[in-house]
C-alpha cells in the first residue's frame, strides 16, 4: 500500500514538472514564429486563460477538501452529491461568463477585431477547460493520481505539438486554434471515460455552503495570480502591442524559477498538513518550516540565474528580434529571488488553516503593488519602468509573507530578524556577482560571453555551496521530499 502511494506521488511529482518543460517549449517555439507584435496578441490570449481559470469562485477548491472528506467518514452518496453540486455550479459559472464575455465584445470591442476574436476564442478555452480540470479535481480526491498525470501529459503533448505545427502555418490563429483543439479533445476523453458517472444537478443549498468553504483559498489563488501577472496586465493596458510582445518572453523566463519553487510546495505541503493535523499545533511544523525555507533560500538563486543564462543564450541563437527582453530580465531577477518564497509560504498558512489571514496579506501586496506600477510610471515610462515596479513589488510582497510566517510561529522580533537575514543572504550575495558580471562583460545574447559569464557566476558561488552544506538539514529535506501525497 505504502510502496503504492509513494509511488502515485512521485508520478504525479514528475508530472508537474514535465507539464512546465512543455509550456516552456510551447510558447518559445510560438515566439521564435511570431513576430514581437503578434507575440503580444498571444500574451493578451495567456492573460484571459490565467484569469479565466479562475471563474469556478473557489468550487473546485471546496471539492478537493469535502468530496475526500465525505468518502473517508464512509458516506459515498454524500460525496456524489458534491461532486454533481460542483459540477453544476461550475457549468453555470462558465457559461454565464462566456455570455458576459461576448456581450462585452459585442458592446464594447474597440480593438479592430483582433482582440476581440481572441476573446471568445479564449472564452471557449475557458469553459472546455472549466470541465476538464473538474475531472481533475475528481481525480486527485478519488486518489487517480497516476490517471489524472497521464491524462495531463497527453493533453499536453498533444497540444504542444498541435500550437508548434500550427502556427507554422497559420500564424496567430493557428495558435490558438491549437490550445482550443487540445482542450476540445481532453473534454470528450473525460466526458466518454466517466460516462454518467457524475451528473451536473443544482443543489442551491449545497452550493452556498461550498462557495463559502472554498472561498478563502480561492481568494488566495487568485490573489497570487493577479500579483504574479500585474506587470503583463498593466503592459496589456500600456504598451504597444510590440513592446508587451517583447516583455512577454521576459515575463516566460521570470515563471520557470516560481514554477519550481511552486512544484516543491505541493510535494512537501501534504507532510505540512499530516504533522498539523496529528498535533494541532502550529509549532511542530517549525522544524520543517525551517528547513524548506533555507533549501529554497540556496536554490533558487541557482535556478533563476541559470534560467537567466539560458535565455540570453537561446535569445541569441533564436530569437533575435526579442533582444530588449534581456534589459527586462535582468531588472525582474532580483525580484524573482524573492517571489519564489511565497507558494511555499501561501503553502504553510493553508496547512494551518490560516488561509485567510494570507488573503488579507495579499491584498495588502496588491494595493502596494498597483500603487508601484502607476508611481513608476512617472518617473521611467515604458517596458524597463513595468520591470522595475514589478521586481520591487515582488520583494515588497515576498518579504511581507515571510514576516508575517514568521510572527504565525510566535517567534520572538529579534528572531525573526536573524532569520530573514539568514534567509535573504544568499539571494543578496547572487545579486551581488551578477551585477558584477553583467556591468562588465556586458548582457549582450551571444552563447559563447553568456557561457563564460555563468562559469564565473559557478565558480563565484563555490563559498554558497559550502555554506548550504553546513545550514542545511538534507535527511529532514529529503524525507519531506519522498512523503506520499494525500
Amino acid at each position: 500500500m505504502k510502496n503504492g502511494i509513494l509511488r502515485d506521488s512521485a508520478i504525479f511529482s514528475f508530472s508537474r514538472y514535465v507539464l512546465i518543460g512543455l509550456s516552456f517549449v510551447r510558447n518559445f517555439f510560438v515566439a521564435r514564429i511570431l513576430d514581437p507584435e503578434s507575440y503580444g496578441y498571444w500574451v493578451i490570449a495567456m492573460l484571459i486563460l490565467t484569469y479565466g481559470d479562475q471563474i469556478h469562485l473557489g468550487l473546485r477548491h471546496a471539492g478537493d477538501r469535502e468530496i475526500p472528506f465525505a468518502r473517508g467518514q464512509g458516506r459515498p452518496e454524500e460525496a456524489k452529491k458534491t461532486a454533481n453540486t460542483v459540477y453544476a455550479g461550475i457549468l453555470w459559472l462558465s457559461i454565464a461568463s462566456l455570455a458576459a464575455l461576448g456581450i462585452f465584445v459585442l458592446i464594447g470591442g474597440n480593438e479592430g477585431g483582433t482582440v476581440e476574436h481572441l476573446m471568445l476564442f479564449a472564452g471557449l478555452i475557458v469553459v472546455l477547460d472549466q470541465v476538464n480540470r473538474y475531472y481533475l479535481m475528481i481525480m486527485r480526491a478519488t486518489t487517480l493520481f497516476v490517471l489524472s498525470s497521464k491524462i495531463e501529459i497527453i493533453t499536453e503533448t498533444f497540444r504542444t505539438l498541435l500550437v508548434c505545427i500550427l502556427v507554422y502555418y497559420f500564424s496567430l490563429w493557428g495558435a490558438i486554434s491549437g490550445f482550443l483543439a487540445a482542450a476540445a479533445f481532453m473534454t470528450l476523453y473525460v466526458l466518454f471515460h466517466f460516462r454518467n458517472e457524475f451528473v451536473p444537478r443544482m443543489d442551491l443549498r449545497r452550493l452556498k455552503e461550498l462557495l463559502m468553504l472554498g472561498f478563502s483559498l480561492f481568494g488566495v489563488g487568485l490573489l497570487y495570480i493577479l500579483l504574479i501577472n500585474a506587470d503583463r496586465l498593466f503592459a496589456a493596458t500600456m504598451l504597444t502591442k510590440e513592446q508587451l510582445g517583447i516583455y512577454g518572453i521576459a515575463a516566460l523566463a521570470v515563471q520557470l524559477p516560481l514554477s519550481f519553487t511552486q512544484g516543491i510546495s505541493a510535494v512537501v505541503y501534504p507532510s505540512f498538513s499530516e504533522t498539523f493535523g496529528r498535533t494541532n499545533a502550529v509549532m511542530a511544523l517549525y522544524p520543517m518550516y525551517t528547513s524548506v525555507l533555507r533549501s529554497l533560500a540556496f536554490a533558487t538563486p541557482f535556478v533563476a540565474v541559470t534560467i537567466y543564462f539560458a535565455a540570453t543564450i537561446l535569445i541569441g541563437l533564436f530569437l533575435p528580434a526579442y533582444r530588449e527582453s534581456l534589459v527586462i530580465l535582468i531588472v525582474l531577477l532580483p525580484g524573482v529571488f524573492f517571489l519564489s518564497f511565497v507558494p511555499f509560504l501561501s503553502g504553510v498558512f493553508t496547512a494551518v488553516n490560516r488561509a485567510r489571514q494570507f488573503l488579507l496579506l495579499e491584498l495588502f501586496a496588491c494595493v502596494c503593488a498597483a500603487a508601484l506600477f502607476f508611481l513608476v510610471q512617472e518617473f521611467s515610462a515604458g517596458p524597463k519602468g513595468i520591470a522595475i515596479a514589478m521586481s520591487a513589488g515582488m520583494m515588497m510582497y515576498a518579504a511581507t509573507a515571510i514576516v508575517a510566517a514568521f510572527r504565525l510561529f510566535s517567534i520572538k522580533s529579534s528572531e525573526v530578524i536573524k532569520q530573514i537575514a539568514g534567509t535573504f543572504y544568499p539571494s543578496a550575495y547572487c545579486m551581488i556577482v551578477m551585477g558584477i558580471l553583467v556591468s562588465t562583460i556586458g548582457r549582450e545574447p551571444g552563447a559563447v560571453s553568456a557561457l563564460i559569464a555563468y562559469g564565473l557566476f559557478l565558480v563565484a558561488c563555490i563559498p554558497l555551496v559550502f555554506m548550504a552544506r553546513r545550514v542545511l538539514d538534507l535527511r529532514r529535506i529529503s524525507s519531506m521530499l519522498r512523503a506520499p501525497h494525500g
